[in-house]
């Protein structure tokens, strides 16, 4: 009977998970307070973020950089730090004031019961799914012969080193809050469909990264992932925090040596050690919307000295 059970609920998984992504999947007009903007007006203002933060500046010098054949890495110095620790900052502050003033109070905003489990899964996720795309461009780069490496140099100085690493960390910020987060809101505000934003914001997001040459397609599934993330637990921070700290563990093992390599190594099985421990663990879907858990994931008796204890 178990067995039948188990078989049948693992046959209708699929129409339980669509039904939970249709639950969580909060983020439409009413979900901000203000009056919506109109779509010309959004579009706008993600170009504006484009510009401002940066990013469009980048495409241009990552377009230079391909065409000069990758002689040119960008120069970090000290005074690199400040304004990475500032671009930090500005991109915190700037999400923390639009999200007070243009969406309703929290307490107001749909929630769902496994918010913080849903932010451990996201960091793991994420990272691993950029992980798998960094190999896929490797993979990409060894067949074409070219591509696939973050210019830099190869004799770095420690001004050099300070100014690169923090740019790294910036990265998950910056790219996650200006080029992700605050897209989605603008042009869902606008009403705008999730098939368009995924597209408009996966081409944004390869743009400035087209140094890679070619095997930058292979970023196009994290670009894609990432959106999906966002909407369907409306958290930034657990985005930011895979990628600057995946972004680090890179530049740790690109110049860090033997250390270097360990703290890549490190990252990696932590990574895989925490998506294992929460992908086994007792799934909320069927508890988030109210169905009986299968055989397979609800509680099981512990064993103590002998006796089954039921929780």
């Amino acid at each position: 009977m178990n067995l039948w059970t188990s078989t049948k609920r693992a046959a209708d998984r699929p129409a339980v998970f669509l039904r939970w992504l249709r639950a969580r999947d909060f983020i439409n007009a009413d979900y901000f307070r203000s009056r919506p903007f109109s779509a010309p007006v959004a579009y706008l203002l993600v170009f504006g973020l484009y510009v401002g933060s940066g990013f469009a500046t980048g495409t241009v010098n990552a377009v230079q950089y391909l065409i000069s054949g990758g002689i040119n890495p960008e120069a970090f110095g000290i005074e690199d730090v400040y304004g990475n620790v500032a671009w930090i900052l500005m991109a915190v502050s700037v999400w923390v004031m639009v999200t007070h003033l243009f969406l309703h109070p929290r307490r107001l905003r749909p929630r769902h019961a496994f918010q913080h489990r849903d932010a451990l899964l996201v960091v793991s996720l994420d990272a691993l799914v950029s992980l798998m795309c960094f190999l896929l461009m490797a993979g990409i780069a060894a067949l074409i012969g070219s591509g696939g490496k973050y210019p830099a140099v190869s004799d770095p100085s420690p001004e050099y080193l300070a100014g690169f690493l923090t740019s790294l960390a910036a990265a998950g910020f910056c790219e996650e809050i200006f080029l992700l987060a605050l897209p989605v809101l603008l042009l869902r505000s606008a009403r705008r469909g999730w098939g368009e934003i995924v597209l408009v914001l996966a081409v944004v997001r390869i743009s400035f990264h087209v140094y890679y040459g070619l095997p930058v397609v292979g970023l196009i599934p994290w670009a894609v992932l990432a959106v999906l993330f966002f909407r369907y637990t409306q958290s930034v921070w657990p985005l930011v925090l895979a990628h600057s700290l995946l972004n680090l563990a890179q530049g740790a093992a690109r110049f860090g040596g033997d250390v270097g390599t360990l703290v890549w190594v490190m990252w990696v099985l932590l990574l895989l050690g925490v998506f294992g421990w929460l992908v086994t663990r007792e799934t909320p879907v069927r508890a988030e919307l109210g169905l009986p858990e299968s055989p397979l994931t609800k509680p099981r008796p512990r064993l103590r000295k002998g006796f089954a204890v039921r929780r």
